[in-house]
């Protein structure tokens, strides 16, 4: 379907003053292997669109995902460019820019020339000092401030390179951002997937070890009953989730007033062994290395707060995460039509600080409410009332609509699984690597397994007085005190308490 004429003006941005100035094409050995039909229009999801219109709007309602990887050693930003250059270009998305319709709320993206592309733009060198080459800290201080002064020229597809040629230990480091309006989290995964040479896909057994694990069909663990109030009840949700009030605020977020701020300040928690971690999962009763997870983070806050003494929080005060949600079929492949696309909808999960009890016992009751949530069609009906209601509704109607939902939760979280190998892109091994999110949301909680290790980026509005290192520093004493307590259990397996199956 065709969109109507463009609104220009709706894409009108200014770009940084010290952008490079002079075009350069990629080289003719990438355009060559690259198939494309410039002037193609394709239809936008719901999501994508809301993206993009957040997008438009202003900068410091967009949503952008960044990596920051770092290599064992410099591939050359010429062979990056061209490897990397051409498998990204081979995605439309990526060569694609945004359209906007003048009489509709369409979006389209719409495919130009790969030979107009500016590879200036879109590859760039940064930190580049070679009498005193940048800490892995001074890469993450660039980060933490790369969007407080930048703007992305929306004339062209959305998503950078940056290359750090040096670092301080003898290697290098590349950092990545790409827009949400390209796609999601298991998209974008899939994009690193094909970013990763091709030697790392030979062997058959390392192959497995990089893929992320396929998605897993929930047990049963609620009887018929249970089933259908979990069902209804998410009917329900899903149909008035606007209307809910927001978490009251606290030191990790401000609750209603948003996000106005381009400022980010984040920490990174210790590395689990992901073996350790199985271990615990395998002595919990239909227990997923997510559920263990999920524990380790709540226990994490839960220790935040009582240090930061705030009682409120403690005595019952709500603090949820919103958590992206893939609405695809079981089994269906990360893309659609061999592109990134967003198919998602947004879940909250409720932690729980209560003083009394053992941390088995809030794992126990984490886990049904992460359980409730699998078999409840809230977030799918959700996504589908959007849709229905969109093509009636001003883009600044959908965008408050939007940023309301997202204002609901105290942060968001997401849960990455890279690959458990160590990787190459365009020959340099990949020692490292951690995502975070920037977008309106206070608080970001991004886990992430990579190489057989686990940790957490905590990510926070630079305008909150809360200082994530007091954060994450709290991660590798929640796990110790949970492995000891898990592993001192009597019995080969700990069983799910029966009161919270509901199995009627």
């Amino acid at each position: 379907m065709i969109a109507g004429p463009v609104d220009e003006s709706s894409l009108s941005v200014t770009v940084k003053q010290d952008a490079p100035k002079d075009f350069a094409s990629f080289p003719d050995e990438v355009l060559d292997r690259v198939e494309s039909r410039p002037g193609t229009k394709r239809r936008a999801s719901i999501v994508s669109r809301i993206f993009s219109n957040l997008q438009s709007e202003a900068q410091h309602k967009s949503v952008w995902i960044t990596g920051i990887l770092f290599l064992a050693e410099n591939p050359g930003i010429d062979k990056l460019r061209n490897e990397a250059g051409s498998r990204l270009l081979s995605m439309a998305r990526f060569r694609s820019v945004i359209k906007k319709s003048s009489f509709t709320t369409a979006v389209n993206f719409m495919e130009i020339d790969p030979a107009e592309i500016d590879m200036n733009y879109h590859f760039q060198t940064i930190l580049d000092d070679s009498e005193k080459p940048p800490s892995r800290e001074d890469v993450y201080e660039y980060v933490s401030g790369m969007y407080d002064d930048w703007l992305p020229d929306l004339s062209k597809p959305l998503w950078q390179i940056l290359i750090v040629p040096q670092t301080q230990d003898g290697g290098a480091a590349v950092v990545t951002r790409i827009s949400h309006i390209i796609g999601d989290g298991v998209s974008q995964v899939e994009v690193l997937m094909r970013l990763i040479d091709a030697q790392d896909e030979a062997d058959a057994e390392t192959a497995k070890a990089i893929r992320p694990p396929e998605k897993r069909k929930p047990k049963k663990i609620f009887g018929p009953l249970k089933r259908t109030s979990i069902f209804l009840g998410g009917v329900w949700s899903g149909l008035t989730a606007i209307l809910n009030k927001p978490d009251p605020p606290n030191s990790l977020c401000q609750g209603s007033r948003g996000v106005t701020t381009l400022r980010r300040k984040f920490a990174f928690t210790e590395k689990i062994p992901l073996d350790r971690i199985k271990v615990l999962k395998n002595k919990l009763e239909d227990s997923t290395i997510n559920d263990v997870l999920i524990l380790m983070l709540n226990e994490t806050l839960r220790r935040y707060f009582e240090e930061a003494e705030e009682t409120a929080v403690l005595n019952g005060g709500r603090v949820t995460a919103q958590f992206p949600i893939s609405t695809r079929a079981r089994g269906a492949n990360a893309f659609q039509d061999d592109n990134p696309c967003n198919s998602m909808a947004y879940g909250y999960l409720k932690f729980h600080f209560e003083k009394k009890g053992s941390m088995l016992d809030r794992f126990w009751r984490m886990k049904r409410d992460i359980d409730k949530i699998k078999h409840s069609p809230g977030p799918k009906i959700q996504v589908a009332s959007i849709r229905a209601l969109s093509p009636a509704l001003p883009r600044s109607i959908l965008n408050m609509l939007a940023l309301g939902v997202g204002d609901l939760a105290t942060g968001q979280l997401s849960n990455i699984a890279a690959p458990q190998k160590p990787v190459h892109i365009a020959g340099a091994r990949v020692d490292d690597m951690t995502f975070v999110l920037f977008a309106p949301v206070a608080l970001y909680l991004g886990l992430l397994s990579y190489n057989g290790q686990v940790n957490c980026s905590v990510c926070l509005d630079g305008d909150l007085d809360a200082d994530p290192k007091d954060v994450v520093r709290h991660w590798g004493d929640v796990f110790a005190d949970f492995e000891r307590e898990v592993l001192d259990y009597d019995g080969d397996m700990i069983r799910r308490p029966r009161f919270l199956t509901d199995a009627l």
